[in-house]
């Protein structure tokens, strides 16, 4: 278990925060400058500067964005994305087992894969030749 500070920088939920408010082992509150998170106990998703984390949170943020870029209105966003924090959790908590991060990729690819192709197929729906949803472009 780390011991943080007021003012440490972790990665949290797979991004670049600094905290803000904590006691030791419990971190109460961080910020990335623009966006700031609180809770009783955050420390659960606050990992340490290394670059191992920093890869594993950099793979993970490229697949957040992309769907977050997919624009789709009916997508559900917050529990993808708590799906997404905690296979990353458990991934940072892995950081030196390759086949175990490999593995976890393989999982996040299948779950962007798995979006594009539900989207695809609702795009696909028609009524007497009438499209129902709009093409993704």
């Amino acid at each position: 278990m780390n011991k943080w500070k007021v003012g440490d920088w972790c990665f949290f939920e797979f991004e670049l925060y600094q905290i803000q408010e904590c006691n030791e082992e419990i971190v109460g509150e961080v910020t990335n400058g623009c966006v700031a998170c609180s809770g009783k106990d955050l420390s659960d998703r606050c990992f340490p500067l290394d670059l191992r984390i920093k890869v594993i949170s950099e793979e993970f943020y490229l697949y957040s964005d992309k769907i977050h870029k997919l624009n789709y209105n009916s997508l559900n966003i917050p529990d993808i994305h708590r799906y997404m924090v905690n296979l990353w959790v458990d991934t940072c908590n892995h950081k030196d087992n390759n086949e175990f991060i490999k593995n976890n990729y393989s999982i996040l690819k299948n779950l962007y894969n798995k979006i594009t192709e539900s989207i695809d197929n609702v795009s696909k729906n028609t009524f007497d030749n009438v499209m129902l949803f709009k093409e993704r472009k």
